[in-house]
């Protein structure tokens, strides 16, 4: 949607919209493999999407064909409310739980494996602090890796790329 955009986090960490060899455009995520680093989507203010009913739904799934770099064998996918309530909350899983390959692979995770609880930085306590997440205020969507999970090559990022996000229901 229109004000939509992307942000990263964690030490030399980026992203970018780019061709590849197969697929013309993809999103990617450059994670810094040495620091926790994250790329998120988010979908601009006045943009949130209501994921009630879908949760709801056991035949409700998030999709997107994905594709991960040499050496990378975990990363988190997170949804994410707003910060409607003072604080934005996550919840998250791990795609090596689904099959993360150097080979791309369809993605649908069913909305009912995310936990109702996420957690949200605290600055002042330097803490995640532990929220149910607002289903009805959905705002970001999140790749992010654990600080020295990857063994990818020295001075190399943890690539993951993304490509056809969307809700989906499944059979």
């Amino acid at each position: 949607p229109g004000g939509g955009f992307a942000y990263e986090y964690g030490g030399k960490t980026g992203y970018a919209v780019q061709s590849t060899e197969e697929h013309n455009p993809v999103f990617a995520s450059y994670l810094d493999p040495n620091d926790f680093s994250g790329v998120t989507l988010a979908l601009g203010e006045g943009n949130n999407i209501d994921l009630t009913a879908a949760r709801d739904n056991p035949n409700s799934a998030i999709a997107f064909w994905g594709k991960a770099g040499p050496g990378v064998n975990s990363v988190f996918f997170s949804i994410g409310d707003d910060e409607s309530n003072g604080n934005k909350a996550m919840t998250r899983l791990n795609l090596n739980e689904y099959g993360i390959s150097e080979e791309w692979n369809y993605y649908v995770i069913p909305l009912e494996d995310f936990r109702d609880r996420g957690l949200y930085w605290c600055d002042i306590n330097s803490v995640e602090i532990a929220q149910n997440i607002e289903w009805h205020n959905i705002n970001e969507f999140r790749f992010s890796i654990n600080m020295g999970e990857n063994p990818v090559e020295e001075g190399e990022p943890a690539t993951f790329y993304m490509m056809d996000l969307e809700m989906v229901e499944v059979e």
